[in-house]
């Protein structure tokens, strides 16, 4: 979910996006269902995401939540990857909107909003006869004041709950999935790489599992392979724990199996396996991998944001640049005439 170059204020419980004319979101619903959630998962880490685009641009309406979101200004363009995937909105550098684009073929909805972990969704009423229909979603239901249940609703707005959401973190015989053929706009590209990606979480061919299941359908993740799928990993589930700046996680594992996260591989994580340094496992995705060894694990990975260092690296270079220039000017006898110069530029460069 992602906010791209505009401005994003709150102002009287409103979100305003600077320089748009959108449809104002009222944040004290989506607080109220969030606050009925927080209370169901307690410390767990959970994924909630907005049915369309009722929630302009997919805005942070999920405030006080542990929920997932994507700013451009703080990861890295190369993490987009799921942008072309599953066919979400955006431009695929850097923004992209967890919503699906309707006019892009092989999509896979279930299979996209299932593997990102989205495992709530807030849904305008409007829509509600119509996410009633998918088999993998439920109602979340609460009691009302007079002790009959009913569904978490508040406003226009009412939560379902997705059946068949993948955990965070599992365990996969490999952890450096590659796509097929290039990630472009394109749906044969799309769907042969989901097709992939299902193997390689799967271990079995999508055909093989489409038949076992009773799908009609042997080249697109069904609502019916992807159930089935989600309870395979929930069967090799990890336990994780989502911390400031650390992500936990524990694992019992066999002889060559890896842990693989759906959390973005930022520039800045470091990981370790039972206390010792371990590398990160590249895969197109860009998601968090690491091999684990036989037995039980301890998966740290710990994250610090390289870019301060880029800062002060930058900082130390136009000093010592401004001296350097100084001294120059200082010796040709210029630095009356070029003293002003030398100040604005020191300000650019301190900026830059």
């Amino acid at each position: 979910m992602v906010i791209v170059g505009i401005q994003a204020i709150f102002y009287n419980n409103h979100l305003v996006l600077g320089n748009r004319s959108v449809q104002h979101v009222e944040l004290e619903s989506y607080a109220t269902m969030m606050q009925e959630l927080n209370a169901r998962n307690e410390d767990e880490y959970f994924r909630v995401k907005d049915y369309g685009d009722e929630v302009s641009l997919c805005a942070q309406f999920t405030v006080d939540s542990n929920s997932f979101s994507v700013f451009s200004s703080v990861i890295d363009a190369d993490n987009f990857a799921t942008h072309e995937l599953f066919g979400y909105k955006g431009n695929g550098k850097n923004s992209y909107e967890s919503a699906h684009n309707t006019d892009k073929r092989n999509r896979s909805d279930e299979f996209g909003d299932a593997f990102m972990g989205y495992k709530y969704f807030f849904v305008p009423l409007k829509k509600k006869s119509a996410v009633e229909k998918l088999e993998y979603m439920k109602p979340v239901m609460v009691k009302d004041a007079n002790g009959n249940e009913t569904q978490l609703q508040d406003g226009d707005f009412c939560v379902f709950e997705n059946e068949i959401v993948f955990p965070l973190g599992y365990r996969v015989d490999a952890g450096d999935y590659k796509y097929v053929a290039t990630a472009n706009n394109n749906g044969t590209n799309r769907k042969n790489n989901q097709k992939a990606l299902y193997e390689f979480l799967r271990g079995k061919t999508l055909s093989e599992m489409q038949y076992i299941t009773g799908s009609t359908s042997s080249e697109f993740v069904t609502p019916a392979t992807a159930r089935e799928l989600s309870e395979y990993l929930w069967g090799k589930s990890a336990d994780v724990t989502v911390g400031a700046g650390q992500i936990t996680a524990k694992v019992t594992a066999s002889a060559g199996e890896c842990l693989f996260l759906n959390f973005v591989a930022s520039k800045g994580y470091t990981v370790t396996v039972n206390g010792k340094e371990a590398e990160l496992i590249e895969n197109d995705l860009k998601f968090l991998s690491v091999a684990l060894v036989e037995g039980e694990n301890e998966v740290v990975f710990t994250y610090s944001s390289p870019y301060p260092k880029y800062m002060a690296v930058g900082v130390g270079l136009s000093i010592v640049s401004l001296l350097a220039v100084a001294f120059v000017l200082k010796k040709t006898k210029l630095v009356d005439v070029c003293a002003p110069v030398i100040a604005w530029v020191g300000v650019g460069l301190a900026i830059a």
